[in-house]
């Protein structure tokens, strides 16, 4: 390590500058991660997830992603994540808000991949042969959601995670429970879709409303103990 190098790490003024912006950069950088580790995993296709990235990976490409990959601390914690969910017999908010105010732990993640594959594999003709609705978003933060729809049968999902976080909460690390910044933004749902979800992240039931002539889901009740969130229904039952 140079002198100038070492004379930068060691200097308290630049940690003092530098450490807000690193904590800001990670922190849309990890909302960011998880928005696209949920699309990936439930829009039409095969996912696929690099070697190692079930937690946070700090690499760049070829070749240093090609280093050796811990499993055995994947395997760890995925088994500290499915002591505490199973014993349980469910998510609930408290245990998954606890989740995502430590986002830097990676188990975040992890959790989110746990959870949605085993519902991939419970329910592999969903996933690999149901329907993608594209659903419209409304409102004055319509343009910082993403959402769409899974359908087969009986089945069905909606995917609904925020984007340009960054820009949406001003630079602030408040995404967790702040309701107001939706405002009157809302999922709307066709005519033919169920009302009625349990988010599978945090085992909350979620419901619709009626606005206007129209069911919806209001943005306020979605992100308020995880910061993304898929949301099933068992139609006709």
């Amino acid at each position: 390590m140079s002198s100038f190098v070492k004379s930068v790490l060691e200097s308290e003024d630049f940690r003092d500058s530098f450490l807000p912006f690193q904590r800001k950069a990670a922190y849309f950088g990890m909302l960011n991660s998880l928005s696209q580790t949920l699309i990936k995993l439930t829009a039409p296709g095969v996912p696929d997830v690099y070697q190692g990235n079930e937690l946070w990976k700090f690499s760049l490409v070829d070749p240093d992603n090609r280093r050796p990959v811990d499993y055995k601390a994947r395997q760890r914690t995925l088994q500290l994540l499915k002591n505490t969910f199973e014993s349980s017999h469910q998510a609930t908010g408290s245990t998954t808000r606890e989740l995502a105010q430590n986002m830097e732990d990676g188990r975040i993640k992890l959790y989110t991949l746990w959870r949605v594959l085993d519902r991939r594999n419970q329910r592999p003709e969903l996933f690999r042969e149901g329907e993608y609705i594209p659903l419209r978003v409304t409102g004055e933060k319509a343009k910082y959601v993403l959402a769409f729809a899974r359908k087969a049968a009986d089945r069905m999902l909606i995917s609904a995670v925020p984007r340009l976080c960054a820009e949406l909460l001003g630079g602030k690390l408040n995404l967790l429970g702040n309701r107001d910044i939706w405002r009157d933004t809302r999922i709307e749902l066709l005519p033919t879709l169920e009302t009625r979800f349990e988010n599978l992240f945090t085992g909350e039931l979620v419901e619709s409303e009626r606005h206007g002539n129209t069911a919806s889901i209001p943005l306020t009740r979605l992100y308020a103990n995880f910061p993304v969130a898929l949301l099933i229904s068992e139609l006709n039952g």
